[in-house]
């Protein structure tokens, strides 16, 4: 249950900066990382700590990067479908930062918050 309450705070979020703030994922045919990467990024990985400290398991932490590779993929997706002249390689060259900004983030947001909801956030003393 403490799974699935997680989830939805990452997702419903998520979903909601995407469509009122105009913050999220956007795959590009070109250009370096921009500002708006770095800003889902950081929104990324502050919803994944909430959703790691509610949750309090590390199956949360791949739960967590694959919601954000389903998000890229959906964004590779469309913008293959849209502009069809354009490869499915050239769309990860030139995306390969933001997906890692994005993945990364979320990666140590989601571990970060288990951690913090296991009340483990120094080393165990022995």
């Amino acid at each position: 249950m403490r799974l699935m309450i997680a989830i939805c705070i990452v997702l419903l979020p998520t979903l909601l900066a995407a469509q009122f703030l105009g913050i999220s994922v956007q795959a590009r045919t070109g250009g370096p990382l921009q500002m708006t990467d770095l800003w889902a990024g950081l929104l990324g990985f502050a919803l994944c700590l909430c959703g790691g400290a509610v949750a309090r398991r590390y199956a949360f932490v791949g739960v967590a990067v694959a919601l954000h590779a389903v998000y890229w993929g959906g964004a590779f997706g469309f913008l293959h479908r849209v502009s069809p002249e354009v490869t499915l390689g050239e769309l990860v060259r030139w995306n390969a930062a933001p997906v890692a900004c994005s993945i990364f983030s979320a990666l140590a947001g989601a571990w970060l918050g288990v951690r913090i909801g296991l009340g483990r956030t120094t080393p165990a003393r022995r």
